[in-house]
């Protein structure tokens, strides 16, 4: 395998490796191993689909286009309105909660003050976006590279596992629905299809099989994860894993029980270095995915592109720091719009006969789920 391939697998994995290291665990403790199973084997399915859907439509126009622009293409102002404001929208709403979560894990480690720390998070996202491809390609993997050590070390670190206990893990079918637009949020790498299409040459082929390598890191990690910490939870303290169950625990009181459950020394360290990576290769991808698109559709110079990228989550997180967080549980309903719905729509526009095939059905099945359990949630 080239070292393109590598790296744009590695850009796929770390966008999609974010806050679903916290989230998965703490909205999967009511369901039973098999449950969890399935629904993270879907979650890999539809990703890869939907990206395959974008992949698609790219190839139609003859170059890696984003949603937002092949809706202006392909269809009109309607369906450009509607997935330029859905996909900008989620995206400088989630960048603003990395940006803050960021500056939260560095303040806790050096004594900086907030504003300076947030704008220095700022002008990293900057400079790896304005980067030479190479360094950019070689900083990314070695923030991937630090990513995946450190949950290897947490989940050696807190390993407890006794095989007999995953069929005692405790089922409600009502988590079911809790559950899904978590997972669905989780693999979100659809926004980096136009840069990995540009970035492979337009090689449909090697493009398709870097998106499938890429999603099913995450799969495996985060399934070896989430049994690793619901497990030790379990194991160790009865009580939090009924307070996890109702979910009453937050991401910080989840860190920290895993921290005095550990076997590592400085296991805080590690665990702001996990917080951190994860953030940061998310923040990364998301980034890459808004400059391709704001120079698509509205700046084609890529240092004011890149100065629009940046300026408005650092303004956010410095001035409303909590302002996107309650947006984010409704990310998933959200995302649904340019990652299934406005691709399939398009595709549908191209050639009806695709529309049809059973893998992007069960997409927009999916996808549907994810809505009603937001709106019933």
């Amino acid at each position: 395998m080239g070292s393109r391939f590598l790296n744009a697998v590695f850009l796929i994995a770390g966008t999609a490796i974010g806050a679903g290291v916290i989230a998965l665990p703490l909205s999967s403790a009511n369901l039973n191993f098999i449950q969890i199973l399935c629904l993270m084997g879907i979650g890999f399915f539809v990703a890869y689909q939907s990206s395959c859907m974008a992949i698609d439509l790219s190839m139609h126009v003859g170059k890696g286009t984003g949603i937002a622009e092949l809706s202006k293409r392909l269809s009109g102002k309607w369906a450009f309105a509607i997935s330029i404001a859905s996909f900008y929208g989620l995206s400088f709403a989630v960048l603003s909660a990395y940006f803050a979560g960021i500056t939260d894990t560095v303040e806790s480690l050096f004594e900086i003050p907030r504003t300076c720390i947030t704008l220095l998070c700022g002008g990293g996202l900057a400079a790896m976006l304005l980067a030479r491809l190479k360094v950019f390609d070689r900083l990314n993997a070695i923030l991937f590279a630090v990513l995946m050590l450190a949950l290897m070390a947490i989940t050696f670190g807190i390993y407890n596992f006794e095989p007999s206990r995953l069929v005692d893990l405790k089922s409600e079918s009502k988590d079911v629905f809790y559950f899904i637009p978590i997972v669905f949020t989780s693999f979100g790498v659809q926004n980096i299809c136009a840069h990995i299409c540009g970035y492979l040459e337009m090689d449909k082929a090697k493009i398709k099989r870097a998106f499938k390598v890429g999603i099913l890191i995450p799969a495996v990690v985060y399934a070896v994860w989430i049994f690793t910490v619901l497990m030790s939870i379990q194991i160790s303290d009865i009580s939090f894993l009924s307070k996890v169950r109702e979910h009453q625990v937050g991401a910080g009181e989840l860190i920290e029980f895993l921290c005095r459950n550990t076997k590592l020394t400085m296991a805080s360290g590690i665990f702001k270095i996990l917080t951190f990576t994860a953030m940061a290769t998310s923040a990364i991808g998301i980034g890459i995915g808004l400059l391709d698109s704001i120079r698509e559709t509205y700046i084609k110079n890529k240092i004011f592109a890149t100065a629009a990228v940046t300026a408005i989550p650092l303004l956010v997180a410095i001035f409303l720091p909590h302002a996107f967080i309650s947006i984010l549980s409704f990310g998933a309903m959200i995302a649904t719009v340019f990652v299934v719905f406005i691709p399939y729509f398009l595709l549908h526009k191209i050639d009806r006969s695709q529309t049809w095939k059973c893998r992007f059905v069960l997409c927009i099945l999916f996808a549907t789920a994810v809505v009603l359990c937001e709106l019933c949630g």
